[in-house]
């Protein structure tokens, strides 16, 4: 079976070929995953590689998948559970003449359940003029809910749980509890950190959520990834070009997996090398982050293009362009946040002294409200920095050292 370039440096979902186990992180799921009774909570920056530790150890047959909503409650929940569970149960029958009728021991056994969701097909012959009545959302109560996740033998996978709303944490706190006492394992994931949103709603569920921290990548784990995928595809880099994907990649894998992707298209490396290939030139990997940067310009443009022109009565636009700027050269890591006075300080360097450092309190607050996706917040005269490959684009983007005129 060839080995393509695009199955070895991937940035969504599990690298089949370069995934790098972080030993701590990796230590602790493992030896909490078969602990019944701890659930596990993975948090840290956006595509930190949470999604790809669980996927690491668990087959499609051992979890289900819920995406949690802003809009998600208890009973939309657990309806969801319901149906990924895949539960069949009936509540009752009537007969054509609308006489009710309790269900023999025989008829259950020739009646297909429908599910959740479902419709009344495939029934049985002697059935099909009977009329069944669908439970689509069942009464919810706790111990029925818990008796089906227990029955599913599954690990339940709370996918972006940055979402959950204050009111569903204090209702999901007594499941997660219920579900810790009879063995349902949880497994939450999400940017944010809100174990204290549900400590506070149950304070007993302390000792049942073991946390995990997924963020930055250290250099070494970086370096990692990059020999794996050497290996796989049969090529070479040398030290400087491996330090300067590395330098670029703001501590993030799924960078890191980007620029050695689009290094791989511009040397024309489809698939692994017959022969070994060595890449030494350091002008290719500046080549491979323009070519990432290019293939992203479709997210950050119309973001990068209104803050750039979120001109007030006060500040006219020069100085969200110095501060677009600034960020280029402020930001030399995967750090997701910094100070204010920091970017002003930048800023003065940048224009040879005599920037009103003053100015940049309003134009950060205004321009965080003109961006179309979440990329930064601001709070108390700090950014905050959600999405580093926002950063990765201001560096390497053409279009972007146009309009900013470096």
């Amino acid at each position: 079976m060839k080995v393509l370039a695009e199955d070895v440096f991937v940035q969504t979902g599990l690298p089949k070929y370069t995934y790098a186990e972080r030993e701590k992180y990796d230590t602790v799921f493992r030896s909490t995953l078969y602990d019944g009774g701890v659930h596990i909570y993975l948090y840290g920056y956006s595509k930190s590689g949470k999604t790809s530790m669980w996927k690491k150890y668990l087959s499609e047959d051992d979890y289900i998948e819920i995406k949690i909503t802003s809009k998600m409650d208890l009973n939309s929940f657990c309806s969801v559970l319901l149906e990924k569970i895949d539960p069949y149960y009936l509540k009752s029958y009537t007969e054509e003449n609308g006489a009710e009728s309790k269900i023999s021991a025989n008829a259950k056994g020739d009646i297909k359940i429908f599910k959740v969701g479902g419709d009344a097909e495939n029934l049985t012959s002697n059935l099909k003029g009977s009329q069944f009545e669908r439970i689509c959302s069942p009464e919810i109560e706790l111990t029925f809910i818990t008796q089906k996740a227990k029955e599913a033998k599954r690990i339940i996978i709370l996918e972006d749980f940055q979402m959950a709303s204050e009111s569903f944490i204090i209702e999901l706190a007594d499941v997660l509890k219920a579900f810790a006492d009879d063995q349902v394992k949880v497994i939450l994931v999400g940017i944010d950190n809100k174990m204290s949103n549900i400590i506070n709603a149950r304070n007993d569920i302390t000792s049942r959520i073991a946390t995990l921290n997924l963020d930055k990548f250290k250099k070494e784990e970086l370096y990692e990834i990059i020999s794996k995928g050497e290996e796989a595809l049969n090529v070479e880099f040398s030290e400087d070009v491996k330090k300067m994907i590395v330098d670029n990649s703001f501590e993030r894998a799924y960078i890191l997996q980007g620029i050695c992707r689009s290094l791989c298209r511009n040397e024309k490396i489809t698939e692994r090398q017959a022969k070994k290939m060595c890449i030494t030139s350091t002008d290719a990997v500046e080549k491979a982050c323009e070519l990432l940067a290019t293939s992203i310009e479709g997210i950050y443009d119309s973001s990068f293009r209104k803050m750039l022109r979120a001109a007030t009565k006060a500040n006219k636009n020069d100085t969200y362009r110095w501060i677009l700027r600034a960020l280029r050269e402020v930001i030399k890591n995967g750090n997701g946040e910094i100070e204010a006075k920091t970017i002003a300080s930048k800023i003065s360097d940048l224009m040879g002294g005599g920037f009103n450092t003053a100015s940049i309190y309003p134009c950060l607050k205004n321009m965080v409200t003109k961006q179309d996706i979440n990329i930064f917040k601001y709070i108390e005269k700090c950014l905050y920095i959600d999405d580093i490959m926002f950063i990765f684009y201001l560096k390497w983007s053409d279009t972007v050292e146009g309009e900013l005129h470096i």
